[in-house]
């Protein structure tokens, strides 16, 4: 049974690892995505090599890695705009 996830009023179950690649980070944003029932359109795993090069996803220093906490509060953001 996986641990609720909360933030900002928003709450999922989806397992989110505690440290991933960015494919995994986008792989893991659209399970979340189709848990919440947002209706938006599955984001290409390339994405999240974009967003963690360009700043927008807070990376572990010298790794293209994203820490858990960092995915969460990225997805929160991300998803806060599409609900």
């Amino acid at each position: 049974m996986s641990a609720q996830n909360t933030i900002s009023e928003i709450t999922f179950t989806t397992e989110v690892p505690e440290l991933q690649s960015p494919y995994q980070l986008i792989g893991t944003l659209n399970k979340v995505r189709t848990e919440l029932g947002v209706n938006t359109k599955d984001l290409p795993p390339q994405m999240g090599y974009t967003y963690v090069r360009k700043g927008m996803v807070d990376g572990v220093k010298g790794t293209h890695k994203v820490t858990k906490d960092n995915a969460i509060t990225w997805y929160i953001k991300y998803l806060s705009t599409k609900v």
